[in-house]
């Protein structure tokens, strides 16, 4: 698996008033085959997180190469011993295209998820939306979950929804 950009990582806390951090916040060098910008660093970190709340922010990947790029993300670190992400959802779209809309436990189990390729020299934006489900119960209340996400090129090796990526990670406790 490769992808061609820095990663950083970071952690968040989500209690009762669940604190959130989610993803991204590095950016490539201009010399990269792709540019990756993000919204706000860190991407999540919204306070009064409760069930049936979510945010939505972008991720803009800019094609700097002389050929389309394939884009991929995956999750490539989670610590969620207390199931919390069985109670989170991650809907990845960009514009009226949703590339990936499950709970965010299946996000971590799932290899590299294709996104869509980028033409040469066009930027595209990714939503990530995260929300809490309604139907949480306060079995969840003090649980914690952690992960870093990555988003990038998607590797050549790769097989049908598998391949590579960098980028950024967070975590919850409720």
């Amino acid at each position: 698996m490769n992808f061609l950009l820095k990663t950083t990582k970071y952690f968040t806390v989500l209690s009762l008033l669940l604190m959130g951090s989610f993803l991204f916040g590095a950016q490539a060098s201009a010399q990269s085959v792709v540019d990756i910008n993000f919204e706000i660093d860190p991407l999540f970190k919204e306070l009064n997180v409760l069930p049936g709340s979510e945010d939505i922010k972008w991720v803009k990947v800019k094609n700097n190469s002389n050929e389309n790029q394939p884009i991929a993300v995956y999750a490539d670190y989670h610590e969620d011993f207390d199931d919390l992400g069985s109670q989170m959802k991650i809907v990845i779209s960009s514009g009226p295209d949703i590339y990936y809309d499950e709970k965010l436990s299946d996000f971590f189990s799932a290899n590299e998820i294709y996104l869509s390729d980028i033409s040469v020299g066009i930027e595209k934006q990714y939503n990530f939306a995260i929300s809490f489900l309604h139907e949480a119960t306060n079995d969840y209340q003090g649980k914690t979950l952690k992960f870093n996400i990555t988003i990038g090129t998607q590797s050549k090796e790769s097989v049908g929804d598998e391949g590579g990526g960098g980028g950024r990670g967070g975590g919850y406790i409720y």
